[in-house]
């Protein structure tokens, strides 16, 4: 069998290149043939790799923004994907059972149970867990033109604070697959392919990822304090059940937002943002966004002995 390695050097402060080290010696001791590239590389140059084309399995070494990045690869090719955990918050890795264990890593290959996951898209972007507009999306930004190293857990503090100063809580106008959901409601919109979310705050908890159908969550929030009350809520999983709270599945989102423009971010991540950008940032990462659903699109790898629920 032949794995493409996709590594990301700088994940896991700097452990990128001697992970896909042993992580190849593993897999050529097992029998298999191991191909290594390194993200930066352009897609078009991957796509026609040999290396690609040849493949049975991509491993994404890396956190989940390289996982991001890496997925419209396997959506391309077809290519199943196997994520090797290397971030702060690994959601891809954890909705999935994907570990650092080598052995772990052979046996799924091997196993070849690939399971069609959906993705979404959103202003052009697509995204495996998922995009929102509000607080958590101002935060986004924030790190993304503040960012100058790899990021780790405290590179969103200041960010964080910041936010908490001045929140980005507009007023959402969404509609779901033609239905009106809200209209002028000021809070924070999640749209959710995964029932999974960083620091385990996870807002869409009955999300699937291939059930065909995105998540709508929406938290009513007029305040920095009042959002706080949400993410407690939602810490403990007691937010479903909340007053105020809205929650939508379709497969056809459009949010807009009043009285201006508002960030989006997708899997963490800032559409087309860099460090030193100023707002307003180009339109992939800003309202109003319209979302889609691509079922059945992204062939992923899942280990023998994993239950899902």
């Amino acid at each position: 069998m032949r794995a493409l390695l996709l590594t990301n050097p700088k994940a896991g402060t700097g452990r990128g290149v001697p992970e896909a080290i042993a992580l190849s010696d593993a897999l050529r001791a097992d029998g298999m043939s191991v191909n290594v590239l390194q993200v930066g590389e352009a897609a078009t140059r991957l796509l026609e790799s040999p290396a690609m084309q040849r493949a049975d399995a991509l491993v994404v070494m890396g956190g989940d923004g390289t996982l991001h990045h890496a997925a419209d690869l396997a959506i391309e090719t077809g290519l199943p994907l196997y994520h090797y955990p290397m971030g702060n918050e690994n959601l891809f890795a954890r909705e999935f059972g994907h570990s650092r264990a080598h052995e772990r890593v052979i046996r799924t290959i091997r196993a070849r149970n690939v399971l069609r996951a959906d993705a979404g898209m959103a202003n052009g972007t697509s995204f495996v867990i998922m995009a929102s507009v509000g607080i958590d999306a101002g935060i986004v930004h924030r790190v993304a033109r503040g960012r100058k190293k790899a990021i780790g857990h405290r590179s969103y503090v200041l960010p964080g604070i910041a936010e908490v100063l001045r929140p980005t809580l507009p007023r959402l106008t969404i509609r779901v697959d033609g239905e009106s959901l809200c209209k002028g409601l000021r809070g924070t919109a999640v749209i959710a392919n995964s029932r999974r979310y960083g620091v385990d705050l996870d807002p869409a908890r009955h999300a699937k990822v291939d059930d065909g159908l995105l998540d709508v969550v929406v938290y009513p929030a007029g305040s920095a304090l009042a959002m706080a009350r949400w993410l407690l809520l939602s810490r403990y999983g007691k937010h479903l059940n909340a007053k105020g709270l809205l929650y939508a599945t379709g497969r056809d989102i459009s949010i807009e937002t009043t009285p201006e423009q508002s960030p989006v971010q997708v899997d963490g991540e800032a559409p087309g943002v860099s460090a030193g950008d100023k707002w307003p940032a180009g339109p992939k990462a800003r309202t109003p966004l319209r979302v889609e659903l691509m079922p059945s699109v992204l062939p992923v790898l899942i280990p023998p002995d994993t239950e899902r629920e």
